[in-house]
């Protein structure tokens, strides 16, 4: 994603050098990589910033908060006590419960039973179910569990 970035704006540069406008430069780039590649407005934005003589094509910083949860220690603690609440872990981090809640999920957690288990089973999980399923099948056919229940309705 980053180089497709730095192709377009060295395009954006070069069709600059070359004395188009940003309109020129923008449909000559929508038509060569297509129309999700560029909007008008980042093509003047790109020729105003080449024009006040910045030829750099990197993003300049961005204010704002950074990210200050790292995702390595936020696995940390839930692998050290998985029963923390996401209001806990936001305490914790100093983040709203929010943006704790989205960084597990895109970390492939879920809460379960109080719990924050892996979203997807392992081998493990479906090798245990598998033998779990395959013990209380056998339990059934053996022991005519089936025959030993009554049912019976209000009459």
């Amino acid at each position: 994603m980053e180089d497709h970035k730095f192709i377009i704006r060295a395009a954006l540069l070069y069709d600059f050098k070359l004395g188009k406008n940003a309109a020129e430069s923008h449909r000559s780039i929508i038509k060569t990589f297509g129309e999700d590649a560029i909007n008008k407005r980042q093509c003047q934005n790109w020729f105003q910033r080449f024009k006040s003589g910045n030829e750099d094509l990197h993003d300049q910083p961005r204010s704002g908060r950074p990210q200050e949860v790292v995702d390595a220690d936020l696995l940390n603690a839930i692998e050290i006590d998985p029963s923390l609440s996401s209001r806990e872990l936001a305490e914790m981090f100093n983040l709203d419960q929010g943006s704790i809640l989205k960084h597990l999920h895109q970390l492939g957690k879920v809460n379960r039973t109080g719990k924050w288990v892996p979203h997807v089973l392992t081998q493990d999980n479906k090798k245990t179910r598998i033998n779990v399923r395959s013990l209380l099948l056998q339990k059934c056919k053996s022991h005519d569990f089936f025959h030993r229940l009554l049912t019976s309705d209000e009459t």
